[in-house]
């Protein structure tokens, strides 16, 4: 192939072979792809796909929920203790993402970002090795 490209049907496209790619919401996409050989034979062709159970409403793990995922940019952390440290968000891409971090009282604290995507809030407890929670922002 000389030629390649997908369009997901969401507005996401890739001029890859073989391309993965994540929905953010549920629903009904069509799905196009188009070719072109060395030798200039144009192709392309089209499926609707139906994508369900996007997300989950509760992340839970090692004692920190996270909620509600997907949501419209304002998430609520809750069990975080003091020896966690936030390091920060990024996008798909690696980049640090600007977010708002307010505290509501206790282990519980609503975090805010901005732009539809899939994001990764990076936590690490004291001397262990850093991780990270997807975020889905609709």
């Amino acid at each position: 192939l000389f030629y390649c490209f997908w369009q997901f049907g969401d507005g996401g496209s890739s001029f890859l072979k073989k391309p993965q790619h994540t929905y953010n919401s549920n629903g009904n996409y069509s799905v196009q792809l188009n070719v072109n050989t060395d030798k200039n034979c144009p192709d392309s062709s089209s499926s609707f796909i139906g994508v369900e159970s996007v997300g989950l409403d509760v992340i839970s793990w090692n004692g920190i929920e996270l909620f509600p995922n997907p949501s419209d940019g304002e998430f609520t952390l809750r069990g975080l203790r003091d020896s966690w440290k936030i390091l920060g968000i990024s996008n798909a891409l690696g980049q640090e993402v600007a977010f708002k971090l307010q505290e509501i009282g206790g282990d519980q604290k609503t975090i805010y970002v901005q732009g539809t995507g899939i994001y990764f809030l990076h936590l690490q407890e004291k001397d262990q090795k850093p991780t990270s929670l997807r975020l889905i922002v609709n």
